[in-house]
């Protein structure tokens, strides 16, 4: 595991890859990552939805902006800023609301016959 060199807060922007991040009860998961200490339960719930906290412990991954709760976990950033899951989602979500369905395409087509002006 290695010695520890120093710790410091910072701003999870600054996370890059195999940094090894210290995760208190209460906050936020800063990256993706693998846990290389600790053992806790992190709220899952704003990506899996999975309602009930799930445990982690040594060697298990974890998800960035999901939330630690209880014990402290020292995580291996895996994948940092656009590479993360989040990240990933935000993008697909973002991409599927500017795309249209071809049914609401038609739905457009046809709706200037049925709706008066």
């Amino acid at each position: 595991e290695g010695n520890v060199v120093g710790e410091e807060e910072i701003d999870s922007r600054l996370v890059q890859k195999n940094d090894v991040i210290k995760i208190i009860p209460g906050a936020k998961v800063a990256s993706d990552g693998l846990v290389v200490w600790g053992q806790s339960h992190v709220n899952e719930s704003m990506i899996t939805g999975e309602a009930r906290p799930v445990s982690k412990r040594k060697g298990d991954t974890v998800i960035g902006g999901t939330v630690n709760e209880n014990g402290v976990l020292h995580v291996k950033a895996t994948k940092v800023g656009s590479e993360s899951a989040l990240s990933q989602i935000v993008r697909l979500v973002e991409s599927a609301q500017m795309a249209k369905a071809p049914v609401q395409k038609f739905a457009d087509r046809i709706s200037k016959f049925f709706v008066p002006l």
